[in-house]
């Protein structure tokens, strides 16, 4: 009899032990919730997101124009106002979300205040701006034109740098997505559960952080000491050798061919997602730009990539909630004028005349850019928006 007494305590002690480390790990995970995924996010390129998202709650002129994108996009804008002196004198391409030429123009255009707010960031892909998109559109402040600026790199990207390593869906994704998101970030079973988990527990994805940061570190290092692979300094004016370029447009070629080829759940994915953005917009009765972005050098133009690439956007071009302005094939002339020495980024020229031409389609389709909006949708249809919220702290 005393010896079951004494089993039984001890296997009540056992069970008491376990049962506290449960609770214990569930109110130490709910307490790191909140702060834990601002820290784990803290980089170059989220710094660009959380300026951008505090820009928008803050601003409270009319939203008409929202830009996105990645630096296709984000450079001619920054240009342009640097010529003409319009961005504040303290700004920073990392933080400056302006794009005060574009707003001034098509002010003098519609002969009224408009707002236009650059959500374009270096190295979005198509899984990034439809994640931005979703939670912008489900929120209270719907603008009446999205223009996306993208090139068929962006789908590519994609495939190498992967949609959940990007600081957009750092900062946006929320664990309320999983179930209705989770399809578009994963590729099996495994990844899917890998999601949850990381989502759900800040602990757990505290692992993943140090395993992502020494990967980023590996491939740092591997871009320093490998010039196949390192990245074009965009500020300096270095002059590349024909060489060079045409080297790294092979190398480019035959990685994204080779990651096309062999992860076609991301390529999926990225239709997907491409699809899905048409089809929100059409939703919430807000017009959608597709803007195919002229490149001065694109290695994949000769691909079946790009045909495939070509096929998915026109098959998502739906009048009258999204277009398609297709500006990739340009003149000899335009891609000496209005490029960078990289060419692949558009200058202040190239940032004008782009602007000119958006304006121009603006007026040609103002009937359906200027439709009314359901600003006020109701809640169960808004659905989470991280961009409603303050995250200016």
């Amino acid at each position: 009899m005393k010896l079951s007494l004494l089993k039984v305590l001890k296997e009540f002690r056992l069970s008491s032990a376990a049962v506290i480390a449960v609770l214990a790990f569930l109110f130490i995970n709910n307490l790191l919730e909140k702060s834990f995924r601002h820290l784990i996010a803290i980089n170059a390129w989220s710094s660009v997101m959380l300026s951008g998202i505090d820009q928008l709650t803050k601003n409270q002129h009319p939203l008409d124009v929202v830009l996105v994108g990645s630096s296709l996009m984000r450079y001619p804008m920054w240009h342009v106002d640097a010529k003409y002196a319009l961005s504040p004198s303290d700004a920073r391409f990392e933080t400056y979300h302006g794009a005060r030429w574009f707003e001034k123009k098509l002010a003098e255009e519609e002969h009224r205040e408009t707002g236009i707010l650059d959500l374009s960031m270096d190295g979005a892909t198509i899984a990034d701006v439809y994640l931005i998109c979703d939670k912008l559109l489900r929120g209270p402040r719907c603008p009446e034109l999205i223009i996306y600026g993208m090139a068929d790199r962006d789908m590519l990207c994609g495939l190498f740098h992967g949609e959940r390593h990007d600081p957009a869906f750092e900062l946006l994704f929320e664990p309320e997505d999983c179930n209705r998101l989770g399809g578009l970030y994963t590729t099996d079973l495994w990844d899917r559960f890998d999601l949850e988990l990381s989502q759900r527990f800040p602990l757990y994805k505290a692992r993943q952080v140090i395993q992502e940061r020494a990967s980023h570190w590996g491939q740092r290092i591997n871009h320093t000491f490998n010039p196949m692979l390192r990245l074009t300094k965009l500020t300096t004016g270095e002059n590349y050798s024909t060489t060079f370029l045409t080297n790294r447009d092979e190398e480019f070629t035959t990685r994204y061919s080779k990651a096309w080829a062999a992860k076609k759940k991301l390529v999926e994915n990225q239709k997907a997602c491409l699809s899905l953005l048409s089809k929100l917009a059409r939703e919430r009765n807000c017009c959608l730009l597709l803007v195919n972005m002229p490149l001065r050098r694109t290695p994949f133009k000769q691909t079946k990539q790009y045909e495939e690439y070509l096929r998915v956007l026109k098959l998502c071009a739906q009048p009258p909630h999204t277009y398609l302005l297709d500006l990739a094939d340009q003149s000899s002339t335009f891609h000496n004028e209005c490029f960078l020495k990289d060419g692949g980024h558009m200058n202040a020229i190239g940032g004008e005349r782009l602007i000119i031409r958006l304006i121009e389609w603006i007026k040609e389709h103002k009937q359906y850019v200027a439709a009314p909006i359901n600003s006020n949708p109701p809640a169960e249809a808004r659905g989470p928006n991280r961009l409603n919220l303050n995250c200016s702290s």
